[in-house]
């Protein structure tokens, strides 16, 4: 009796473990599907910020599960006037950021809110910060402060045009153990 017992919580176990692993697996598959789906049409369109960036976190998943705790704070806002693919492609290099300067290990806030007709992304860390003299340097093209090979400089770069496309900006707050990016991009007209 004690023997079925055992092999019954062990099938019970193992179909809950294969149940996760497929529904983590669907979420990352839908993921990819839509961060590698590229619309040929650059029009600008109402979308979703916070769905775009919980799709782009779970592409980053593998970087972030053993060492980085996310905490999200997401109020509810309207949707954003963007190029989607676009989009992603701004909290890619903004988390991927923030996750290299935590040296894997650390505290990443998500917070997403409105102010008037603009909706405000902030993305903070708990890294060393940005020094002085690195801080008037970070949106200049090919400028990085990555070892020789692991970065190109371009990623803010490519933001703040992003950005700049939607009528959109982006702006910083750094401090040792606080180094906050913060979004701002025009909101759907209601």
């Amino acid at each position: 009796a004690i023997t079925n017992a055992y092999n019954t919580a062990t099938i019970y176990k193992s179909v809950k473990m294969i149940i996760s692993s497929t529904e983590r697996a669907s979420k990352v598959i839908m993921a990819l599907r839509t961060y590698s789906h590229k619309d040929t049409d650059l029009e600008i369109v109402p979308h979703d910020v916070v769905e775009d960036i919980e799709m782009v976190l779970t592409l980053l998943h593998n970087q972030i599960k053993y060492g980085i705790e996310i905490i999200r704070e997401y109020k509810e806002v309207s949707k954003v006037l963007c190029v989607p693919d676009r989009l992603h492609q701004i909290w890619v290099n903004i988390i991927n950021n923030a996750i290299q300067a935590m040296d894997c290990k650390g505290v990443l806030t998500i917070s997403v809110s409105q102010i008037g007709s603009r909706v405000k992304v902030s993305i903070t860390d708990n890294g060393p910060g940005i020094s002085d003299a690195v801080a008037g340097r970070v949106f200049e093209p090919f400028f990085s402060t990555k070892k020789l090979g692991e970065g190109t400089g371009l990623g803010l770069d490519i933001v703040k045009r992003i950005l700049n496309e939607v009528d959109g900006s982006i702006d910083f707050q750094t401090r040792p153990g606080k180094t906050t990016f913060n979004v701002w991009l025009e909101a759907q007209k209601e």
